[in-house]
């Protein structure tokens, strides 16, 4: 029996030591992949190592929950125009949520605005649904679908797109 504990921690250290490491050339999502599938390794061989039988589908859903990144090229000043367009997309899907997915959605919106400058993905707005009002910068994000839950900086949103 000792052996098959010693034999499972050891491949689990392997398989997460060979993840993480030289990961210098990949994006911030590839990494955060990376780092979540060793995390759910390392809960699977935990798991193990105390007894419980093995059910690796809760760590490595757990790991991958990590992953989610959002990458941002670059942040702008936004100017009136930007923040207005914003504001009222993200009122306007807001407006129409029911109290339940309302609770659901957080304390901020990543809603699309309108751009200055030439941008490789899309200009996002944070939006505050308790202050009703964005942030005076917008970010040139990598496009994510609809609904996405996305960190911006270190505020965790709920991507909207136009809010249509």
């Amino acid at each position: 029996m000792k052996i098959n504990i010693f034999k499972i921690a050891a491949n689990t250290s392997l398989i997460a030591l060979l993840m993480l490491s030289g990961c210098s050339n990949l994006t911030p999502e590839q990494n955060a992949f990376f780092a979540g599938v060793a995390g759910a390794g390392a809960g699977a061989g935990i798991q193990a190592l105390t007894g419980n039988r093995v059910n690796a589908l809760v760590p490595i859903l757990s790991g991958l929950g990590a992953a989610v990144v959002t990458e941002i090229y670059c942040r702008y000043e936004a100017d009136a125009k930007q923040k207005r367009i914003a504001e009222e997309r993200a009122r306007n899907y807001y407006s129409q949520l029911s109290p339940a997915k309302k609770a659901k959605t957080g304390k901020y919106l990543a809603v699309e605005t309108t751009s200055n400058e030439p941008t490789k993905g899309k200009a996002v707005m944070l939006y505050n649904v308790d202050t009703q009002k964005t942030q005076n910068v917008y970010y040139d994000m990598k496009p994510v679908s609809v609904g996405s839950n996305v960190k911006v900086k270190s505020n965790d949103a709920t991507y909207i797109g136009t809010g249509t």
